[in-house]
């Protein structure tokens, strides 16, 4: 299998055109082929602009739909390869689930990339439940994002304190 280099970034914001604009020429001197992005603030009015922007590279969007709900969704796939072609797209509603098929090298994969919900208990649970139809693929599966869940509390967290959301 050929090397692939993958990256997740949750850019907090992608919508101020300064902003993006310098994001995008980070992610150009990227020593990855495939960029994933979380919480990229974008509304389906952006996504034509942003992929001009981002041309002559591919660029794959799930803005959320109604951004009065979730106005800080949105998740993208930036192809910063041209010998990587883009087939199957699949989203949720929210802007916060995006799947791609891609082929690279003659190799085939199933890219997830997800943005979890900051609340705790059953609103995080129902998103991570409602994860698995976009896991179904005959392709090797992977799947990144910001998760929004910390391994160790009392030291990855600030403030510091006890973790008293379950999973």
């Amino acid at each position: 299998m050929a090397d692939v280099k993958i990256i997740t970034f949750n850019c907090a914001g992608m919508a101020n055109s300064i902003r993006r604009t310098e994001l995008f020429e980070i992610f150009r001197r990227l020593p990855a082929q495939i960029i994933l992005t979380q919480e990229t603030h974008s509304k389906p009015e952006d996504e034509a602009i942003w992929a001009r922007e981002w041309a002559p590279r591919t660029l794959v969007f799930n803005s959320a739909k109604n951004t009065t709900s979730y106005p800080r969704n949105g998740v993208a796939i930036f192809i910063n390869d041209p010998n990587i072609k883009v087939s199957t797209v699949n989203k949720d509603l929210e802007g916060r689930i995006l799947t791609a098929n891609v082929s690279i090298h003659s190799v085939d994969l199933h890219l997830i990339n997800i943005y979890a919900p900051v609340e705790k208990n059953s609103t995080k649970n129902e998103f991570f439940d409602s994860l698995y139809p976009y896991t179904i693929s005959n392709l090797p599966v992977i799947m990144a994002g910001e998760f929004n869940v910390v391994d160790q509390p009392n030291i990855d967290r600030l403030p510091l304190g006890d973790n008293t959301e379950k999973r």
